[in-house]
């Protein structure tokens, strides 16, 4: 997703991302929830990762802030369209 201004507002735009994107952008956001995790409760990072990387496999987004943030952003670009 893209955005732009037009006037005085921000539109959003969705827009085709290559495969190779998608993948860091996924990584990306289970490493930076699970800094987040270990950061706020003070567990080790590689249990926080650990859990992060199971709960973004079952699909869980109650407990994956990853897939969460996914689902967020899906829902922007489904409104963009």
């Amino acid at each position: 997703m893209t955005s732009y201004q037009v006037g005085g507002i921000i539109v959003r735009k969705a827009v085709v991302t290559s495969p190779q994107r998608r993948l860091d952008k996924a990584l990306s956001l289970m490493v930076q929830s699970a800094y987040r995790r270990a950061f706020r409760t003070g567990i080790p990072m590689t249990d926080a990762l650990t859990d992060e990387i199971y709960f973004a496999y079952m699909n869980d987004a109650s407990k994956s802030e990853a897939i969460k943030e996914k689902e967020r952003i899906e829902r922007e670009a489904d409104g963009a369209r």
